[in-house]
C-alpha cells in the first residue's frame, strides 16, 4: 500500500510521520518511568509494560467533557523546555498535553462572510501555535498538518507567510528550539538590535531564548567584522561557521549597510 501523499516520501524506510504516532499518552508514561525510575531496575522491557497498563487504565479515566470546549481539541505537544539534541527521539522527548481551538467564533464569522480560505488558514494555524506555547508546548510542522489535513510543506508555507506579512516570528518548534532556522528569523531578530532594543524586548517579541539571540548577534558581528578583511573559506575556518551560515549573515549585513554596533 503506498504511503499518502500528505506523508511525504519515505525516510528510512518509514512514511516521514512516523513519529507522530509515539506522540502519545502511553511514551509521557514511559518517558517518566525511564527517566525517573530507572534506578529501580527492570529496565526498558518493564518501563515499556508499565506504559502500556497505564495507559490501559488511563483510558477509563481521560479528560471529561467538562475540560475541553465544542471546537477544540487536546494535542499531544513537545514540551518546551525539553530541547533536542543529537540522536533524541520523540520516544525519549517530554511531552506536554495541550487544548487548542480548531476554529474560533471570530473565524466562523469570518468565513460566513466569504474571507479567503487561504487567509484564515493562516490565522487559524498562528492561534494555534500560540495557545499551544502558551501551555507549555511547541508544535510542529507535521501537528499542523494532521490538523489541516494537508501536507507539512504547506502547513509551514502558511505558517512562513503570516510571519512574512506580519514580520513576526511564531512559537513552533523550529523556532523555539532553534531546529532549521531561516535566515528571516535571523535577519529580524539582528535587525531588532540594530534598532537598539535590549534582548528582553528581542525576546518577547521573537519569543526565542537570550542565549540563541545572543548567538545570533554575536555570529552577525563576527562574520561582518572579519568580512572586511576575509574571505567566506576564511571566515569558516576561523569561526567554524558552515559557509551556508556565513552566506546568511553575509545576506544580512549587507541589507543593512555592514552596521555594527
Amino acid at each position: 500500500m503506498k504511503p499518502s501523499p500528505a506523508a511525504g516520501p519515505p525516510e528510512n524506510g518509514k512514511p516521514r510521520y512516523h513519529a507522530m504516532l509515539s506522540k502519545n499518552f502511553k511514551t509521557a508514561v514511559f518517558h517518566l518511568i525511564a527517566t525517573q525510575y530507572g534506578s529501580l531496575g527492570g529496565g526498558r522491557k518493564l518501563a515499556e509494560l508499565l506504559a502500556r497498563d497505564v495507559d490501559t487504565l488511563a483510558s477509563q479515566f481521560f479528560v471529561s467533557r467538562e475540560f475541553v470546549r465544542p471546537g477544540q481539541m487536546v494535542l499531544n505537544a513537545i514540551d518546551k523546555s525539553d530541547r533536542p539534541r543529537v540522536g533524541k527521539t520523540i520516544r525519549e522527548t517530554k511531552l506536554k498535553p495541550v487544548i487548542v481551538t480548531l476554529f474560533s467564533e471570530e473565524e466562523l464569522k469570518r468565513w460566513v462572510k466569504g474571507e479567503k480560505n487561504t487567509e484564515l488558514k493562516k490565522q487559524r494555524l498562528a492561534r494555534i501555535l500560540k495557545e499551544a506555547f502558551e501551555e507549555g508546548g511547541v508544535l510542529q510542522f507535521g501537528d499542523l498538518a494532521l490538523i489541516q489535513l494537508c501536507g507539512d510543506r504547506t502547513a509551514a508555507s502558511y505558517v512562513h507567510a503570516y510571519e512574512q506579512e506580519h514580520e513576526t516570528v511564531l512559537p513552533y518548534r523550529g523556532t523555539i528550539h532553534d531546529l532549521g532556522q531561516t535566515t528571516t528569523h535571523k535577519r529580524w531578530i539582528v535587525g531588532k538590535y540594530l534598532e537598539g532594543k535590549p534582548y528582553s524586548t528581542i525576546k518577547a517579541e521573537t519569543r526565542h531564548s537570550t542565549a540563541s539571540i545572543s548567538r545570533y548577534v554575536k555570529g552577525y558581528r563576527r562574520v561582518v567584522l572579519l568580512s572586511k578583511h576575509f574571505n567566506q573559506a576564511d571566515i569558516s575556518f576561523i569561526t567554524g561557521m558552515s559557509k551556508r551560515l556565513i552566506k546568511q549573515y553575509l545576506k544580512i549585513g549587507k541589507e543593512h549597510n555592514w552596521k555594527v554596533l
